[in-house]
């Protein structure tokens, strides 16, 4: 093996094993073996050469030989798989797969489902990228024959269409990629949101929570710390907490990990506090906010039923509002991205269960306020991108908007496949014309006021009109473009 690749892998491998708090990245896999490349990115004719080293879900390391310096590890170069010309992309990732050892015919339907994605990205020709994923596909019926049918159908879908939104395809696929029982990916991968399970009068005429003096909230804070002991040694646990300002953390995950997603979540809070013009020091949770992470899936759900009788096996975290107190809990999934997403996701809704008063925002405001943030604060997400990508789909078939926004939590209709992208984009677009109404808007239905009629007087319209203002607005757009 070449030495310089030796020496940037040994520094990928440390990378991966103790990255910094604040590396809030998609975890780095290195290379056993460099594999040598050469490849162009979208508007460059430029042909960039090196060996990759390392890889992760949404980028790749590149060693070159000007790098080298001796005795030192050299710093690779990174690249986005989305910012490469697709054919350079897929062959890449051809020779990675066809190089690693176990390579199963998963591997090759996320190779065809991101060679879908990027037809749909304006920079790159739709119809040339949709048969490169028609031939991952057959690589993939290859490897596992049995599911013949299903990605014959897939194929032909891709062809007939060509170019352009892929209707079907992207959700099939994505079926595909996950086992029956466990969270989605795509689409699918609202599911992994999780659940709220809340026990409050939170919609009737409920006053505003009660501002603690200092003395309160620290014995509120001792006792949530011993009912989190209780709860724990329902599944013979016993871990000691990480506390920040505003959350008491449990978790088996290494101290060093869980102290950089603590960070996260003060983040959060300051996010939140910041938009919706809140103290930075306020303190909205009665003591603290209690968060529960757990390395291994069948613990998290073992957890879910001997604390809360709560059945999360299609969760991946669940927040649950029981009165003026919030627990939150989760499992570690493998990509760093989706489990920061959810992480953020469920612990807004915590933080807007304790904005003010138990008073609920409308389902698809709750969701697409909790999408939107997770969004903004985890800046390697393709869940923003595949969101705005599913709502202009929806819209273009002839979609409703208001559809999205009728639906809810206590009725059972929420939520469908595009019931969190139209939330999300729903989000987008209010705080995209009038930040400012929208956080007036969300202090009225915290004072108890109907969301449509404050509405009316924030935003000088009515619910439909809103829906078709947003339907035409992301019409226009050439593409998703994350708000400054």
């Amino acid at each position: 093996m070449h030495r310089l690749a030796l020496i940037v892998i040994a520094a990928l491998a440390s990378l991966a094993a103790t990255a910094p708090a604040d590396a809030f990245t998609d975890s780095v896999t290195p290379l056993d073996e460099p594999v040598r490349v050469a490849f162009r990115t979208l508007g460059d004719n430029a042909r960039i050469r090196g060996e990759v080293v390392g890889i992760s879900d949404t980028r790749f390391w590149l060693a070159t030989n000007r790098d080298a310096d001796a005795g030192l590890a050299p710093e690779p170069d990174s690249f986005a798989w989305a910012d490469l010309e697709p054919r350079d992309a897929f062959n890449i990732r051809r020779k990675l797969l066809d190089a690693r050892p176990g390579t199963g015919a998963a591997d090759w339907v996320r190779l065809a489902r991101d060679m879908l994605v990027a037809a749909d990205d304006p920079r790159t020709p739709p119809a040339p990228t949709a048969r490169l994923a028609t031939r991952a596909l057959t690589v993939a019926k290859r490897l596992e024959p049995s599911l013949a049918d299903d990605l014959d159908a897939i194929a032909r879908a891709i062809t007939a269409r060509g170019s352009g939104p892929f209707d079907d395809a992207l959700d099939r696929l994505d079926s595909l990629i996950a086992p029956p029982d466990e969270p989605g990916t795509g689409d699918d991968a609202d599911q992994r949101r999780g659940a709220i399970d809340f026990q409050t009068n939170a919609n009737a005429d409920a006053p505003p929570w009660a501002a603690l003096t200092d003395e309160e909230h620290d014995a509120r804070t001792k006792y949530l710390r011993e009912v989190s002991r209780q709860m724990l040694a329902t599944i013979g646990m016993r871990l000691n907490p990480v506390e920040t300002r505003h959350y008491l953390l449990y978790s088996d995950l290494q101290p060093a990990e869980l102290r950089r997603w603590a960070r996260v979540l003060d983040g959060m809070y300051d996010t939140l506090c910041t938009t919706l013009e809140i103290p930075l020091e306020s303190r909205l949770f009665a003591g603290k906010c209690v968060i529960f992470i757990f390395r291994e899936r069948a613990t998290f759900l073992a957890f879910e039923r001997g604390a809360f009788n709560y059945d999360a096996t299609r969760a991946a975290g669940v927040c649950h509002m029981h009165g003026e107190n919030v627990f939150i809990c989760f499992y570690r999934q493998d990509n760093e991205a989706d489990f920061q997403s959810v992480l953020v996701h469920e612990t807004v809704h915590g933080f807007m269960h304790r904005y003010r008063s138990p008073h609920r925002l409308p389902t698809w405001a709750d969701e697409g306020l909790a999408d939107y943030v997770a969004g903004h604060l985890t800046p390697v997400s393709q869940e923003p991108q595949r969101h705005w990508t599913v709502a202009q789909r929806y819209v273009n078939n002839g979609g409703s908007p208001m559809e999205i926004m009728n639906q809810t939590y206590r009725d059972g209709t929420w939520f469908n496949q595009y019931s969190y992208p139209v939330s999300h984009m729903l989000v987008r677009f209010m705080l995209k014309h009038e930040p400012r109404a929208f956080k007036l808007w969300i202090d009225d239905i915290k004072r108890g006021e109907d969301w449509k009629a404050s509405m009316a007087d924030r935003f000088n319209v009515d619910p439909p009109t809103l829906a078709q203002g947003f339907a035409d607005d992301i019409r226009r757009e050439p593409g998703y473009r994350k708000l400054k």
